[in-house]
């Protein structure tokens, strides 16, 4: 007899179940385990985003205010340039 029939003999039913694919219960489970993993990560990767675009955009909002307010000080000095 070979090691794997004294195997599945000692074993059982048990055995017979993972020869013909598993317990599809527990494969269920075991999908849905995995998909609820991928689903965290792939939430803590959409909320690390919409941190680094939160992030960009107030860095953009910076950026434009800085930018009106050189415009704006060049057009009054401009101005005053145009006045002498």
């Amino acid at each position: 007899m070979r090691k794997d029939e004294k195997m599945a003999e000692k074993n059982g039913p048990l055995d017979k179940e993972h020869e013909e694919g598993g317990d599809p219960v527990n494969d269920e489970e075991m999908e849905d385990e995995e998909c609820e993993e991928d689903m965290i990560a792939l939430n803590a990767q959409l909320d690390a985003l919409s941190s680094a675009l939160d992030s960009l955009e107030q860095k953009n909002d910076f950026i434009n205010d800085q930018l009106r307010q050189i415009l704006e000080e060049n057009k009054q000095a401009r101005e005053e340039v145009k006045e002498q």
